[in-house]
């Protein structure tokens, strides 16, 4: 329904993150419930994408409702230098989710200032990678690669 009615769904999640994505390893096993009412994470999530329409469609709706995560990555997802040189030290405490997919950015733009373009243009990227993103390196965690 919104960004605080999510997260207070994986409230352990959310103090082990202070509020955002600290611990993906804390994120996923206590959050393994929504994760399968998902599809396998953000496939599809009634409650989280009704305000956002439809997974990451809308971020700013998103984000703005996070505005104490907003304020420390510089805004959100737009910009990849801005966000990397704020967040790195989220990025590697994460150690494991978000490795490197080079062609999964090339095919998307770049990053991800356009994020109704991701899940329209990428929307085969989440199965062909199955679980979490495996045939991209494993996780998602080195930001130099993963760009």
């Amino acid at each position: 329904s919104s960004c605080s009615d999510y997260w207070s769904s994986c409230s352990d999640y959310c103090s082990s993150c202070g509020g955002y994505w600290s611990s993906c390893s804390d994120y996923w096993s206590s959050c393994g419930d929504y994760c399968s009412s998902c599809g396998g994470y953000w496939s599809s999530c009634s409650d989280y994408c009704s305000s956002c329409g439809g997974y990451w469609s809308s971020c700013s709706d998103y984000w703005s409702s996070c505005s104490d995560y907003c304020s420390s990555c510089g805004g959100y997802w737009s910009s990849c230098s801005d966000y990397w040189s704020s967040c790195g030290d989220y990025w590697s405490s994460c150690g494991g989710y978000w490795s490197s997919c080079g062609d999964y950015w090339s095919s998307c733009g770049g990053y991800w200032s356009s994020c109704s373009d991701y899940w329209s243009s990428c929307g085969d990227y989440r199965s062909s990678c199955g679980g979490y993103w495996s045939p991209c390196g494993g996780y998602w965690s080195s930001c130099s690669d993963y760009w």
